[in-house]
């Protein structure tokens, strides 16, 4: 400093100047903020997500709840004599059937054998009839 009070000296100042500095603080604080929202945001979006989880949960809850009962209600259907009957009546039927099947089978077959037999016999007649001759 000189006697009449000025400064003398140093270096001269590189900085930038202050008005951009605080420029450029009010861009981060304006940011920051931004940042905030967006963080409120999503967080506003979990907490639906969230809602939405819990009531999966209770809808498959029920769901299990209600497959059970059905289980359970066809197992109980299972078990009593009706149903047992019917199950035997539907078994016999299936049975009726392969045997139907199995006799018109046979009784093609048996007509066709009495049709050899009948051409086998006139055959051996006349086998016999040409040794006499």
């Amino acid at each position: 400093m000189t006697s009449d009070g000025s400064l003398s000296g140093g270096a001269v100042y590189q900085g930038a100047p202050i008005l951009d500095e605080i420029s450029s603080i009010k861009n981060l604080h304006n940011q920051i903020n931004a940042k905030k929202q967006e963080c409120s945001q999503l967080l506003r979006n979990i907490q639906s997500l969230e809602g939405v989880a819990a009531q999966f949960r209770e809808i498959k809850d029920k769901l299990d709840t209600v497959e059970l009962q059905l289980k359970t209600a066809q197992e109980r259907i299972q078990q009593t004599a009706f149903q047992q009957d019917q199950n035997e009546i539907d078994e016999l039927k299936n049975k009726i059937e392969t045997l139907t099947k199995t006799i018109e089978e046979c009784h093609a077959i048996k007509a066709s054998n009495e049709e050899k037999v009948k051409d086998l016999t006139a055959k051996l007649a006349d086998s016999k009839g040409m040794n006499l001759l």
